[in-house]
């Protein structure tokens, strides 16, 4: 804080742990000289976002809402991969909420990233029924299953948008 001059400033929280600043600032009128430069007048500041949004949480000063993804993707087939991205845009080009498994993991870990993401739908990508051109789709809400053939994919955004 050596390179401050007259004004500087510090706001704390008790509520983020050991380290308590969440920003801080002031005018650094002879920083720039003292760096060798012309004489400038200066004032900044720097805010740990992250510290800030903690505090707000720990504070209870705002909540959030449940983030719930309206379709989570499950790739059954590894290969399927640019057929699994290709549909994610498809589908949120309807403004619907999609997300998928970016690190090739099991189904099984897939589905818990489903659940844990809140998704109303699950559409399964591969196995048999894409073989047979069907995309399997499974509602999380009653755990009900329906086929839809790959080639109408608007009958599936007209599921999910319900």
């Amino acid at each position: 804080m050596d390179y401050y001059t007259k004004l500087t400033f510090e706001i704390d929280s008790g509520s983020v742990g050991a380290q308590t600043a969440l920003c801080g600032g002031g005018r650094y009128d002879l920083l720039i000289e003292t760096l060798g430069g012309k004489p400038t007048p200066a004032t900044g500041f720097a805010a740990g976002i992250e510290r800030i949004l903690l505090a707000c949480e720990n504070e209870k000063s705002f909540t959030l809402p449940d983030a719930i993804i309206d379709v989570y993707l499950v790739r059954i087939d590894n290969e399927l991969e640019s057929v699994v991205s290709e549909i994610a845009s498809k589908l949120r080009l309807e403004n619907l909420s999609v997300d998928f498994d970016y690190l090739q993991r099991s189904v099984k870990a897939q589905m818990r990233e489903a659940n844990k993401l809140k998704a109303k739908y699950v559409l399964f990508i591969g196995g048999d029924e894409y073989k047979q051109g069907m995309l399997n789709l499974k509602n999380m809400g009653d755990s009900s299953e329906k086929n839809i053939p790959l080639d109408k994919i608007q009958e599936l955004i007209t599921i999910v948008k319900k």
